[in-house]
């Protein structure tokens, strides 16, 4: 039979301070073994006790005897071998960014390649360290616009920004969006292993029309079901036209039924009644304010359980609509 040498008292608080404060597990079970072994338990018992293997615990009990307690501890470690090299890690992040959804196929082509038995783990451990991590990919547009373009706009909008400042001009920004059923999914705190459930389902859409003044944090909007056109545009350009007292520029995109022929028709009419419009360049949607208040509705604003019927959504869009510059504000940069 296999026991250590009788300890000692200060030994003996020692491991005792050891066994039930230190914050490195391995450290506290080993010194519980050799206390173990100090009041007479055997190896088996201790094996059977601890679930750790009879050779294992004796290794430990001779590091003891040898060393004292810093037998306990583990020594210095030269890790595990790497199982892929600099040029094989290249090779891993050239693929994933080919590929950037399928880890399990990457880790096979990379493993038929070089003749190796990785893990996907493992090649998630080499795309961590490069610097890589797994979210969500974000949309854009198929087609970009022209710097040049954006530059010019971004300046003359800058112009009329501080005409509007100075009370010289009203600026705002028009823009259509719709809502359905169909939830905007948001991010949100969620237990560990559950998921939150939001109800989804076909339903009519509402649209919704909308002047934006970030400088005065006013909204002037529209709702109504059915399809978007130049016919509607001029409608709420009418109706907006009519409250007008200084000269009021939009801005707005090139939607097709924002430039109609039915819409360059009435410029000329708009604009003896102080409404002007400010097209912006194709494909910059990010030069619109307006674009940034239809993303909060829809991912911040938006209660829950809205998405409960159709009449709980209507309402809830039109709380959402009455309530921007009181309830919810939005900071322009």
């Amino acid at each position: 039979m296999k026991y250590v040498s009788r300890l000692s008292e200060v030994e003996i608080i020692t491991l005792n301070e050891l066994y039930k404060n230190h914050i490195i597990h391995r450290l506290r079970q080993r010194s519980h073994i050799i206390l173990m072994s100090n009041n007479g338990m055997n190896i088996k018992t201790i094996s059977t006790a601890t679930g750790l293997d009879r050779d294992t615990i004796s290794m430990l009990m001779d590091r003891w005897e040898s060393t004292g307690i810093i037998g306990l501890y583990d020594g210095e470690r030269s890790g595990r071998p790497r199982i892929f090299d600099a040029d094989n890690e290249a090779k891993i992040i050239e693929k994933i960014e080919n590929e950037p959804r399928i880890l399990k196929q990457v880790t096979a082509e990379i493993n038929a390649e070089t003749d190796k038995n990785a893990s996907p783990d493992t090649v998630k451990r080499i795309l961590k360290k490069h610097k890589k991590v797994w979210k969500r990919m974000k949309k854009t547009l198929a087609k970009q616009a022209d710097p040049k373009k954006v530059k010019k706009a971004e300046i003359e909008i800058s112009e009329l920004q501080d005409k509007d400042k100075n009370g010289e001009i009203d600026l705002y920004y028009f823009d259509e969006s719709g809502f359905s059923l169909t939830p905007s999914v948001p991010y949100g705190w969620q237990n560990i292993g559950e998921n939150v459930e939001l109800p989804s389902s076909l339903s009519p859409r509402i649209n919704v029309t909308g002047f934006l003044s970030p400088m005065k944090q006013e909204l002037v909007s529209w709702t109504f079901q059915g399809k978007v056109d130049s016919d509607v545009v001029i409608s709420v350009f009418d109706d907006f036209a009519k409250t007008l007292d200084k000269a009021t520029w939009i801005i707005l995109d090139n939607a097709p039924f924002h430039c109609s022929e039915k819409i360059i028709e009435k410029i000329q009419e708009w604009g003896k009644k102080n409404l002007f419009l400010y097209y912006l360049p194709p494909y910059s949607p990010q030069l619109n304010c307006i674009e940034k208040l239809w993303r909060f509705m829809k991912y911040y604003w938006m209660p829950l359980n809205a998405y409960c019927s159709f009449d709980k959504l209507k309402s809830s869009v039109n709380d959402l609509l009455s309530g921007y510059g009181k309830q919810h504000l939005i900071t322009f940069a």
